[in-house]
């Protein structure tokens, strides 16, 4: 019995000690913050809690730069207002629920010296005509864009990059990787195949027909989030390509043997490599084999 109450006594106590931690984070007024680069110019970007509604007259975010990378212990402040923010609601999604966030984009000239960004009190309003307190953010991270777009090949069944050197297959599917903080309106050839709101969940897809150059571009606000040039070829030529790859690896693990003696002289460490390379041979020959197989998907629909 002594357990049972000393058991509820710690809980309670654990429960209230959380109550301001609880507080703390509702009072959070930006629950993002990053850089971004949009059109060759360069932005950070503030994503503010659910409860703001909208900017106020008198809105005023402060970056805080390095004087130079050489001088890390000196800042200059840069004031940015009204004049040159852009603030807008934007679409956003938050655990699979459609809503509407209020999203900041702040024009930087040297994104890399940002040390910190601050947002001035009564910048933000609420519902309520609350606005927001005095706050200090940390240095933003860099979104990165580089891993947003993969393709799913129906003849290998695997997941690649346009850029792979195998092409793109006509009636691959190709798709959004991961969640984006921002709004995005995908193009492909100028036309829009998607639009998508913030932390809206990855796997978008849509299919290419026609063979040739396609372009696929991302955008945000109207502006070029990042574009991407590929080529789309046949479901056998896929297939083809993908084998000669695989030969390729075989053929070179296969004549490193023969490149042995001269790399033992040279490099000791590469002649043992190159006498160990049909073994090694083993993962390449299990790659052309299944590479070869895939002409089994080449008869399907």
């Amino acid at each position: 019995m002594k357990n049972r109450i000393l058991a509820l006594a710690l809980s309670l106590v654990l429960l209230l000690s959380a109550v301001p931690f609880v507080a703390a984070a509702a009072d959070g007024v930006v629950t993002d913050c990053f850089k971004l680069s949009l059109d060759n110019r360069s932005y950070v970007v503030l994503t503010l809690a659910a409860r703001y509604l909208a900017p106020t007259d008198d809105c005023t975010i402060t970056l805080r730069y390095l004087e130079s990378s050489e001088e890390p212990q000196n800042t200059v402040e840069v004031v940015a207002d009204a004049a040159v923010l852009d603030v807008r609601q934007i679409a956003f999604e938050e655990n699979g629920v459609a809503g509407t966030r209020l999203q900041c984009y702040v024009p930087v000239d040297r994104p890399n010296l940002i040390r910190a960004v601050e947002i001035e009190a009564g910048s933000f309003v609420c519902a309520d005509l609350t606005v927001n307190p005095q706050t200090t953010l940390g240095e933003p991270l860099l979104l990165q864009t580089s891993d947003v777009v993969k393709r799913f090949s129906r003849v290998m069944q695997a997941d690649a990059w346009l850029s792979d050197p195998i092409g793109v297959g006509e009636g691959d599917r190709i798709y959004l990787s991961r969640s984006l903080p921002v709004p995005v309106c995908v193009l492909l050839d100028g036309q829009q195949v998607a639009s998508l709101a913030a932390n809206a969940a990855a796997g978008t897809d849509f299919t290419v027909k026609g063979k040739g150059s396609h372009t696929l571009e991302l955008r945000v606000m109207d502006r070029a989030l990042s574009q991407q040039t590929f080529t789309v070829v046949s479901q056998s030529q896929v297939y083809r390509n993908q084998l000669h790859l695989a030969w390729e690896d075989v053929a070179g693990m296969m004549l490193l043997p023969l490149a042995a003696p001269i790399a033992t002289i040279i490099a000791p460490p590469a002649g043992i490599a190159a006498v160990l390379a049909p073994l090694l041979a083993g993962d390449s020959f299990g790659e052309f084999f299944r590479a070869l197989f895939r002409v089994f998907n080449l008869m399907k629909k």
